[in-house]
């Protein structure tokens, strides 16, 4: 967990996590005796759309040979395998009162964010240990998501003692930093959700307190550093929306991105991901009629366009599941919601830390409903 937010190499391809997550697969194939199906069946909802995407990419790399249909099936699989493995660790410590080896995690982490500077291929959009500032807001998300999971369950047990009182409260401050230093619109508005979860539950002490030291703190901030935000906003790019630009800016990353797809396209998908792939560039962005030269920026759009209707299909009802599957913990609604903000707007999902808040989502409301039962019993 240390290393999940260290891109010291490029976007999308091998990063130091891949290393312990590939150690901990192995091991799990001895340490784990049998997996609970009950617990896992929202995890096996995924695999049919991990399937069609991996049918589509390898229809396309047969029709025009490339290496890069293959990365896209790669990281499909180690989407999968982090979801998997996470659920069963998280899981295992959930049952065993072991939540300090998550809490660590989550702060080596944060402090590993300051510690080490992301890898950009331009050399211009670093922000802290990420490669761009958007990740920086995603993963800023997160770490409030961990907060708000690891909190409640604590609350469910009625296990509070200093010590993670002390973290929940760093967390939850560590995290609106995070978001400060990104500037992240889809993250910004994310944090807002949570943050209306933090009222919501203001009546606990620590979240009281984290909600005045926040507002201490900023405030604090922008006095000593008036100009911290507009140094921010100097290192992004500069757009000035005039003259249909905005119009011209939506069709490039929304509707512009299907034009000039055919009917089974559409269907099927153009296979690959992102701007780079090379069943889009064939099939779509040479189109007469397109515009779109980039990566789609929204998450089920992309999945729309790459994988057709067949594969946002499949994709949606995993959605449903793991949404039926969490009502256990209905606050989690708060983290589906801030998540989808981000989502909206970028490609979210090939992000590793998404991956492990998923499956901490899966093992805490597991966990509760065992908490629930017994109880009713």
């Amino acid at each position: 967990m240390a290393l999940l937010p260290v891109y010291a190499f490029s976007s999308g391809g091998f990063q130091l996590v891949d290393i312990p997550i590939f150690i901990n697969a192995c091991l799990l194939v001895f340490y784990i005796k049998g997996s609970n199906t009950k617990l896992l069946i929202a995890v096996y909802f995924y695999i049919p759309f991990v399937i069609w995407s991996i049918l589509v990419n390898i229809g396309y790399s047969l029709i025009s040979p490339d290496r890069y249909y293959f990365f896209i099936i790669a990281q499909f699989l180690q989407g999968i395998v982090i979801f998997y493995i996470y659920t069963i660790l998280f899981d295992n410590l959930i049952y065993n009162n072991n939540l300090k080896y998550i809490y660590i995690g989550i702060l080596l982490s944060i402090i590993m964010c300051f510690l080490i500077k992301g890898n950009y291929e331009e050399g211009v959009r670093n922000s802290l240990s990420f490669n761009n500032p958007n990740q920086l807001g995603y993963y800023a998300l997160i770490v409030m998501s961990f907060t708000i999971l690891l909190y409640e369950y604590c609350n469910r047990i009625n296990y509070f003692n200093s010590l993670y009182i002390i973290l929940n409260v760093l967390f939850i401050l560590s995290a609106h930093i995070l978001i400060i230093l990104s500037l992240s619109r889809s993250a910004i508005f994310g944090i807002f959700i949570l943050d209306i979860w933090l009222i919501k539950n203001i009546k606990r002490r620590e979240i009281f307190y984290s909600i005045i030291i926040i507002s201490i703190l900023s405030a604090a901030l922008l006095l000593i550093k008036p100009d911290l935000i507009d140094n921010q906003l100097k290192g992004r790019e500069t757009r000035k929306y005039q003259d249909g630009a905005v119009t011209y800016a939506l069709q490039e990353r929304f509707s512009g991105q299907f034009k000039g797809m055919t009917t089974a396209q559409f269907i099927f998908g153009t296979g690959g991901l992102g701007g780079y792939e090379t069943g889009g560039k064939q099939f779509v962005i040479k189109s007469k009629n397109s515009i779109a030269t980039g990566e789609f920026h929204n998450t089920f759009g992309a999945i729309l366009k790459y994988y057709g209707f067949i594969g946002i299909s499949l994709f949606l009802l995993w959605i449903i599941k793991m949404l039926m599957y969490s009502i256990t913990f209905k606050d989690s609604l708060f983290i589906y919601i801030a998540l989808s903000f981000y989502n909206m707007t970028h490609y979210g999902i090939r992000f590793r830390p998404f991956w492990v808040l998923l499956s901490l989502i899966l093992a805490v409301t597991y966990n509760i409903s065992k908490l629930e039962s017994r109880n009713k019993s």
